[in-house]
């Protein structure tokens, strides 16, 4: 018995010690070209279901570094337990350049995916 209770508290501390992933989205950010694009404003945001209500709960902007990244953590927004986060819109400007493009956020993992700039 003595075993028992000791396994089932063995079992039972485990499984408790689950750690959360982060949840991010990578967005590599390049012109035409192929080339990195430093300094572009890039918005990720949820677009809404119904265009009576524009309510958007996820709206984030953010600037590419020198390599042309940007990064976005979304670890807030996913629950343990809940199955995938979501299709994000990605918007991206510099100067007179301009791109979208849509990611498919998988949780706990590092989404990556490109935005070019016309």
């Amino acid at each position: 018995m003595k075993n028992f209770i000791s396994l089932l508290f063995l079992i039972v501390f485990l499984s408790s010690c689950y750690k959360e992933k982060k949840t991010i989205v990578t967005v590599l950010v390049k012109d035409e070209n192929g080339q990195s694009l430093q300094n572009a404003e890039v918005r990720l945001f949820a677009e809404p279901t119904s265009t009576s209500e524009n309510n958007l709960i996820n709206d984030y902007k953010n600037f590419s570094n020198a390599k042309g990244e940007v990064f976005f953590n979304l670890t807030n927004i996913y629950q343990p337990g809940q199955t995938g986060v979501g299709v994000l819109a990605l918007e991206g400007k510099l100067n007179s350049l301009f791109g979208t493009n849509i990611v498919s956020v998988e949780q706990e993992k590092n989404n990556i995916v490109q935005l070019i700039l016309y």
